[in-house]
């Protein structure tokens, strides 16, 4: 079952923009409607009141207080006993209408007796042409001899048209023979043509078993393809990877070897500067020598002193020798223990990397399914967890197929129905329904899986069809499944259904105008939750109007389904939310195989939820396992890097080492040479003498100066070798580095190579696989055209034989027709004699003549009529007589009556006099004597440049009055270093007034620079110049009393600060008890100063009050018009974008109002619009294009309720419009 709805055509307005619009759906308010307050909260700080200065006694004003009271029941019971009395009393225009009609009624008794005596003229008159007529004829005439006339002439015409009737049967006989002739050679024909075919479709099916064997021998199924395919997916970007990585290790290793080469040549370029510095120092060791055989040949004992030296040289030489050894051994050690360290975390690091990668290729291919899963959205999860009905509705269904052809099935598209988080927010719109449904007393639906599919998918083929069509209506596809529907679309404004316009204009609109229906007629009432169907019998067009809510809360549905998304077919209304709920009614269902399964709400979130949560987590898990992967691989070949380093360091210290024992043993050689050298001449010569002192002086300071210059010479060798053994370990270490790269690209290369064959295998595999389904289905489409040509074939034969049989038939049937009709000729012929003869036999009784017949017929008849026209005369006349009676006695009620509206009235005013005096006590004891305090203005100190406004957080609160509106005088320049005062007054209603003095502050702008410490520095931003905007402060209209907030419904914006709306400050006030214009100036302010002005005109209209009383045109009554218009159905004009501005016009009592017109400079998407026709006087107010009142005379009246709606979020057009064309 799918509500019904009307729809109609409503003009345009270009600077509109469609707010919501529902499928179609009509409210009418009745009544009016009470504004909801919209002034904010406000807390404010008041002081305590002193008891003392409370002057009167409770006691005075409890008493004054009572008297008010008891004087405003008595009127209040005066004016309902006058209300009463004019109820019941006649306007003038009834007392003139009941006078008038006695004088009416009159004439109508007085032209009712003519006519009865003109009735029995005429009667007299017919009575003498009658007698006339029938001169001397010796009999009277009777009826039955003109009913024997009347036979004669139609047996003669009978008779003409049977003779007739004989010549075309004649003919269509004729014509039926050649027919069947005909018919056959097509049946010879259409036989010749189904033989062929069902030879063909015989051979295209044996084709297709061929095809369809050969692809399940291969296993081609759309499964294997799948996986196949999700195979070839995600090798390829594991080749491109692997490709990536295999270059980037050749330029690795490239790199490596050139850091190499690089070294070698700097180690070998020290190693030649070491051999130049050890030539050196071999000529100073020979110019030493030189000196020193001198030296000894100087001395006396020569010989002995140069052994002497030569001992303690060697002695010298060796200790120093021995002491680089016992330091290289240590360092050799120290190497040793580094490189062992360095070897175990290598290994260490390798094996973790390794284990890393195996466990981030396991996550990786976890996650991509995974994703591939959540990808599938709301088919993904019937896919696991779906019911049979469900399954086989996507994988067969042909209109589901149909919706994928579209491309309407996108689960990966965020706006689709079928994405996963929509499928939440539809839940959540069953969730509230769920809810509406048991407030009515109703048991909550359950969610079928199956009908969240249908709904989803005609969800998008709704939006779809609205944009091939420009017409938002159902598609009907749901009764396929014998499923009810409803459909809305609105701007979506959060995922709280609970203020959802769709629910909105679903239930609570609806709902409303059903209730108004149904509490006067309880036949619509016991339709409440039948359904649709029990209301069309009772009031088919309020049927229409509510089909939404009625399918909300019909009784008989047992489940549901949801889908909601956005719009982004429409071209030009692309953005909009929409939604459709389907229903199933009693488990029926239709075209369905299998069973769905239907749960909670509850349930199917769980369901949802452990989906989600076994599918999301894969891809975060893989994301961590692979930076812990390539962390791994980073740190195992920085341990290789570091182990070679190591190695490069050790051998260079054991090189180092091994050199100096050799350098050692060396000189311990020469030791102990020079020992028993010196031993032996000893023992020959004993102590040597020293020789010529000053000669031997004199070549020992040359020995020393060559000596220091040996020493020299010999730190320049070392510190040349300590630059050859740091080059020879960055040669080592440039070696380990080729070949940790080396290997690095052995086995990217063996990556590659590997992930290309499996590439390359797989989409050989997957194009075998595919082009044995596509022979498969292009042989099923051959096989399918053929079975179409053979079922063609077969009902073209069947459709022949049929008109084989019918030209068979219609020949029969001529042929019988044809007997029949010459039997109708005779049988005319017979019945013309006979009343030829009846009519002759009464003509002889009667002593009529032929000639006579036809006058005296004619005056006979005419008799008759004028005895009837007499008789009606006469009754006319006693009707008239009686209503004369009857619009006297009105008269007399009417004067009754009027007495007593005149007695009601004087009542009433007297009651009045009395109230007047007992609300002036009440008022002298109660006058407001307490001035209203002043909050938010203390001094304040600002920065120069920075914002400031004057009214931001500044309030007015008054004890009796609530918040008052805070004016201030004086002005701040932010841009101007100094102080200014500024003086805020705040006054209530009664006349007391506040004033309070504020200091503000404008301190010089730092000119620090903003990065004084150094580092880097980030580049002004471009100047902010554009002006925040304000929306919502149109020129609006109220009526005295009612409640005013100057800034409901006004917002700002700006476009790099965002909603500015908490800093709008408004200057001007709105007395809303005093009529008349008042003016209001908002402005915002955004932090780079640009500032907003919009001026507000606010129209406060006096309460009509008056009492027409007594005999006045509106006899005591005020009439608005009370005209309710129910355009019914779906409004095109889809709610406004804009404000043009405020026009109203009141044509009650007498008075005109035109109202203020104007356009503001901002856009509102969701003001109340008022738009006049003078020559109209009802006013219509739309919420997301639908119809929600029509107001009557008073448009202020839909003002009022318009802001109503507007303070509960909901967005409002008031439109005056004097003509709206149906659809």
């Amino acid at each position: 079952m799918v509500a019904r709805h009307a729809r109609r055509k409503v003009k345009k307005t270009p600077d509109y923009k469609k707010l919501a619009t529902a499928a179609v759906t009509t409210v009418v308010l009745s009544g009016m409607v009470a504004p909801n307050a919209m002034a904010d909260d406000v807390t404010a700080n008041t002081q305590p009141v002193d008891p003392n200065q409370n002057q009167v006694t409770k006691d005075a004003v409890s008493e004054a207080e009572k008297n008010l009271n008891d004087a405003k029941a008595d009127v209040a019971d005066k004016q309902a006993a006058l209300d009463e009395a004019q109820k019941n009393a006649p306007t003038q225009e009834q007392i003139d209408a009941a006078k008038q009609d006695v004088t009416d009624k009159q004439t109508e008794v007085d032209q009712a007796q003519g006519e009865v005596d003109q009735a029995q003229k005429d009667k007299d008159a017919a009575q003498q042409e009658y007698d006339a007529a029938k001169g001397d004829a010796s009999g009277e005439y009777t009826p039955e001899m003109g009913e024997a006339a009347d036979k004669v002439t139609e047996a003669e015409a009978n008779k003409t048209a049977a003779d007739t009737k004989v010549e075309q049967a004649q003919k269509d006989a004729a014509d039926a023979a050649q027919k069947e002739t005909e018919a056959q050679n097509k049946v010879n024909e259409a036989q010749k043509d189904a033989d062929a075919a069902d030879a063909n479709a015989d051979a295209a099916k044996n084709t297709l078993t061929e095809a369809q064997k050969n692809a399940a021998d291969a296993g081609a199924t759309d499964e294997k393809i799948q996986q196949v395919q999700d195979t070839v997916n995600t090798v390829t970007p594991q080749v491109d990877q692997a490709q990536k990585d295999a270059d980037a290790a050749d330029k690795a290793a490239q790199d490596a070897t050139a850091e190499k080469t690089e070294a070698v040549q700097k180690r070998d370029e020290a190693k030649d500067k070491l051999n130049t510095l050890n030539s050196e120092l071999d000529a100073l060791k020979t110019k030493r020598d030189n000196l020193q055989k001198q030296l000894d040949n100087a001395n006396t004992d020569a010989e002995g002193i140069k052994l002497k030296q030569e001992l303690a040289d060697a002695q010298a030489k060796y200790d120093a020798k021995q002491a680089e050894v016992n330091t290289a051994e240590q360092a050799v050690s120290d190497a040793k223990d580094a490189l062992d360290a360095a070897k175990t975390d290598e290994t260490n690091k390798k094996a973790e990397a390794q284990k890393a990668a195996d466990d981030a290729a396991g996550k990786k291919q976890a996650a991509d399914t995974a994703q591939a899963q959540l990808d599938k959205g709301l088919l993904g999860f019937i896919e696991k967890n779906g019911s049979e009905a469900a399954k086989n509705l996507i994988k067969s269904d042909p209109k589901f197929q149909e919706w994928v052809q579209k491309g309407l099935v996108n689960p990966a598209d965020k706006a689709n129905a079928f994405n996963l988080s929509n499928v939440r927010k539809s839940l959540a719109y069953i969730e509230q329904i769920n809810k509406l449904r048991v407030a009515e007393g109703q048991s909550e639906l359950l969610v079928s899986d199956f009908i969240m599919v249908t709904a989803a998918g005609n969800n998008e083929n709704t939006s779809y069809q609205y944009a091939q069509t420009e017409e938002y209506n159902h598609t009907y596809d749901t009764r396929r499944w014998g499923l009810g529907e409803n459909i809305a679309r609105s701007y979506y404004g959060g995922d709280d259904p609970a203020d959802s316009s769709m629910i909105y204009m679903w239930y609570d609109a609806e709902k409303f105008e059903f209730d108004t229906y149904a509490k006067d007629d309880p036949n619509i009432e016991a339709c409440r939750y039948k359904g649709m169907n029990c209301l069309i019998k009772v009031n088919k067009t309020l049927a229409e109007d509510v089909g939404h809510y009625l399918n909300i809360v019909d009784s008989t549905e047992t489940a549901t389904g949801f889908g909601t998304g956005i719009d982004n077919y429409h071209k030009t209304d692309k953005g909009t939310a929409v939604g459709t709920q389907q229903f199933q009614y009693n488990n029926y269902f239709q075209n369905v195989t299998g069973s769905d399964a239907k749960y909670t709400v509850a349930q199917f979130k769980q369901m949802l939820d452990e989906y989600e949560n076994s599918l999301k987590n894969a891809p975060a898990e893989y994301e961590a396992a692979q930076k812990k992967a390539e962390e791994a691989q980073k740190a195992a070949e920085t341990a290789t890097t570091e182990t070679g380093k190591k190695q490069a360091a050790y051998e260079q210290k054991v090189a180092e080492k091994d050199s100096l024992v050799a350098q050692a043993q060396v000189l311990k050689g020469a030791l102990d040479s020079a020992q028993t050298a010196y031993n032996q001449w000893v023992d020959q010569h004993g102590e040597p003498s020293e020789g010529d002192q000053a000669a031997i002086e004199k070549l020992q300071t040359e020995l020393n100066e060559v000596n220091t210059q040996i020493t020299a010479k010999n730190a320049e060798i070392n510190t040349q070798t300590g630059v050859v053994t740091e080059l020879d370990q960055k040669v080592a270490a440039a070696e380990a580095k080729v070949t940790a790269t080396q290997a690095a690209k052995v086995t990217a290369d063996q990556t590659l190579a590997q992930k290309s064959e499996e590439l390359k295998q797989a989409k050989e595999q997957l194009k075998t696989l595919t082009d044995l389904r596509d022979k498969v289905n292009a042989a099923q489409t051959a096989y399918t055209e053929a079975q179409a040509k053979q079922t063609a074939a077969a009902n073209t034969l069947s459709e022949a034989k049929k008109a084989l049989e019918t030209a068979q038939g219609d020949k029969t049937a001529a042929n019988k027709a044809l007997g029949e009709a010459k039997q109708g000729a005779a049988d005319a012929a017979t019945a013309l004699k006979a009343a030829s003869d009846k009519l002759k036999a009464l003509e002889d009784a009667s002593g009529i003549k032929p000639e006579q017949l036809a006058r005296i017929r004619v005056a006979y008849e005419k008799l008759n009529a004028q005895v009837k026209t007499l008789t009606e005369a006469k009754a006319k006349l006693e009707a008239a007589q009686k209503t004369l009676q009857t619009a006297k006695d009105t008269v007399a009620a009417n004067d009754t009556a009027l007495k007593a509206v005149e007695d009601a009235q004087k009542a009433l005013n007297e009651a009045q006099v009395n109230l007047a005096a007992a609300q002036k006590a009440y008022d002298e004891l109660t006058a407001d004597k307490d001035a209203p305090v002043i909050s938010g203005a203390s001094s304040t100190e600002i920065t120069q440049g920075d914002a400031f406004d004057p009214m931001s957080g500044v309030t007015g609160l008054d004890a009796k009055d609530g918040v008052v509106t805070v004016t201030f005088t004086g002005t701040v320049d932010v841009n101007t270093p100094g102080t200014y005062t500024l003086t805020y007054t705040a006054v209530d209603k009664a006349g007391n007034k506040t004033t309070v003095t504020r200091t503000v502050t404008v301190t010089a702008k730092s000119t620090t620079p903003e990065n004084p410490g150094g580092g880097t520095t980030t580049p002004d931003k471009p100047a902010d110049t554009t002006k925040p905007t304000i929306t919502g402060a149109d020129n609006v209209q109220i009526t005295a009393g009612d409640a005013f907030d100057a800034l409901a419904g006004i917002t700002a914006a700006d476009d790099v600060d965002g909603d500015v709306t908490k800093n709008i400050t408004v200057t001007g006030s709105v007395d809303a008890n005093t009529p008349g214009t008042y003016t209001l100036t908002y402005t915002i302010t955004d932090a780079a100063g640009n500032t907003t002005t919009v001026t507000r005109t606010v129209t406060v209209q006096a309460k009509n009050t008056e009492n027409n009383s007594g005999n006045t045109e509106n006899g005591g009554s005020t009439n608005n018009g009370g005209n309710t218009e129910n355009n019914g159905g779906n409004t095109e004009n889809g709610g406004n974008t804009g404000n043009n501005g405020s026009n109203t016009e009141n044509q009650g009592n007498g008075s005109e109002n035109t109202g203020n017109s104007g356009t503001a400079s901002n856009t509102q998407t969701t003001t109340p619009k008022v738009e006049n026709d003078p020559s109209d006087t009802n006013a219509v107010i739309y919420a997301y294009g639908k119809k929600l009142a029509s107001t009557g005379a008073d448009a202020t009246t839909a003002v009022l309720i318009a802001a109503t709606l507007f303070a509960a979020g909901a967005g409002i057009e008031v439109i005056r419009r004097r003509k709206t064309e149906e659809r």
